[in-house]
């Protein structure tokens, strides 16, 4: 039986993203061992910081048209991840911005992620393999049709 991080990182895949750029940590470290796990899954390249990793994402969506997608740890990583996001909304850049699982209960809708939600046009916790899916597709659509805008 098929994980979220599995399941997420074969639809990246089909939903065009050929990079993850993050930093490893201990609530990724599922998504980043399915995304070692061959051929049919998007490439993860480590970035210094989760600003980096967010405009490497960007930089890619603006020369390729598909989304970039980074990976960030919850908490202050996602903080640390909005300067790059905020660069992708200006430039109208299709990101996907994936934040690690908190594993405790206090910090769960935190003030980390309603500053992400303030940058994203779509954002959704994700918290069963059969979810996976159609939050992905609906993330892509808003990514693409909105272009990173937010009204």
């Amino acid at each position: 039986m098929a994980n979220v991080s599995d399941r997420l990182a074969v639809r990246l895949r089909d939903a065009g993203v050929g990079r993850v750029y993050g930093v490893p940590g201990l609530a990724v470290d599922p998504l980043l061992r399915a995304l070692g796990g061959g051929p049919g899954v998007p490439e993860y390249v480590q970035a210094r910081g989760e600003e980096s990793a967010a405009l490497r994402a960007c930089a890619e969506a603006k020369l390729t048209g598909r989304p970039g997608c980074c990976l960030t740890l919850p908490g202050a990583g996602v903080l640390r991840l909005l300067g790059g996001l905020y660069d992708a909304a200006a430039d109208r850049a299709p990101v996907l911005a994936l934040v690690g699982a908190d594993p405790g209960p206090r910090h769960r809708g935190g003030p980390a992620l309603r500053h992400l939600a303030e940058v994203c046009v779509y954002c959704e916790e994700v918290s069963g393999p059969e979810l996976v899916g159609d939050a992905l597709d609906r993330a892509v659509r808003a990514a693409l049709a909105d272009r990173g805008w937010r009204a």
